[in-house]
């Protein structure tokens, strides 16, 4: 799977599923457990019973892709119209992932529109770069280059080397901002630093003069 269509879940919880939280990451991961997917996704459904959008959230990646039970990408949509409802940014990422792709649905661009506006207002960089890689090609929004530069440059500040390196070839290359090798190079360095094997980061960055 592509990363800009990757799913993901949070780490931000209420206080009073703190425990739940921590055992669901756990296991899911084998961090000082043995990894037990099936324990991990029981405690997540039980926190998800609860109202803990968190736990929805996991659950619908898990049941996306397959991750330790049977795919089954309509009750992994319900789930992160759950999350996303409960106030999650990752449902809500999550869940215009799903209306992109048609995953389960139709697909239905304005719909991950705007759920990648609702996330990316809550500071979620994936839903940040994915939206602006819509205003960019004009799929299911007007295009607009200007703002799909400043989400990008947004989702770089979150952290994600994806919107570093998309963040510099528009910079490289002007698209909606003033043309500007040394701030591309700048942006393709901190897409290094993020991810050290984004290949296409370095490829780009080589492509500058050196003296940058």
């Amino acid at each position: 799977m592509s990363h800009t269509a990757s799913f993901h879940s949070n780490e931000r919880i209420a206080p009073s599923n703190r425990g739940i939280k921590h055992l669901g990451l756990a296991y899911a991961k084998g961090e000082g457990v043995t990894k037990d997917v099936p324990r991990a996704m029981a405690y997540f459904e039980g926190a998800c019973n609860e109202g803990n959008a968190f736990g929805c959230s996991s659950l619908g990646v898990a049941y996306t892709l397959g991750d330790g039970i049977r795919p089954d990408p309509t009750r992994a949509r319900a789930l992160f119209e759950k999350a996303c409802a409960g106030g999650d940014a990752n449902g809500c990422y999550n869940l215009g992932v799903v209306h992109r792709d048609g995953l389960g649905v139709e697909a239905d661009p304005v719909r991950a529109v705007a759920l990648y506006e609702q996330a990316c207002a809550a500071k979620d960089a994936l839903a940040c770069g994915n939206l602006a890689r819509l205003l960019q090609s004009g799929t299911g929004t007007a295009k607009d280059p200007a703002r799909a530069a400043e989400l990008f440059d947004t989702a770089c500040d979150l952290n994600d080397a994806g919107a570093c390196l998309e963040l510099g070839r528009v910079q490289q290359a002007g698209l909606g901002v003033r043309r500007d090798p040394t701030l591309a190079a700048a942006s393709y360095r901190r897409a290094l630093t993020l991810d050290p094997g984004l290949a296409a980061a370095r490829r780009a960055l080589a492509s500058l003069d050196p003296s940058l």
